[in-house]
């Protein structure tokens, strides 16, 4: 599987619709690094959170942990692309 497919099934594991998230892994995939989508490939909870289906802001509080304002923008910036369009 590719960097792309493994970010949308870790987005899907984490409740994002499978449209929502096939949309943004790609958009993500075209916009960043390797190394930079390496990093959201384990957006599991941290102690003290729940493992449930997250809702955009949740997943993207999430991406924000993983220190790369870049990566962050890019993520928001696709959620809200997706959402418009409808997937």
């Amino acid at each position: 599987a590719t960097v792309e497919d493994r970010l949308e099934d870790e987005f899907v594991a984490r409740g994002l619709p499978q449209p929502m998230a096939e949309c943004m892994a790609g958009r993500m995939a075209q916009r960043l690094s390797v190394t930079q989508l390496r990093k959201l490939e384990n957006l599991r909870a941290e102690d003290g959170e729940a493992d449930v289906p997250l809702s955009i802001a949740e997943l993207l509080e999430r991406v924000r942990r993983v220190g790369d304002s870049e990566v962050l923008e890019v993520a928001a910036s696709s959620a809200a692309v997706c959402a418009f369009a409808g997937r």
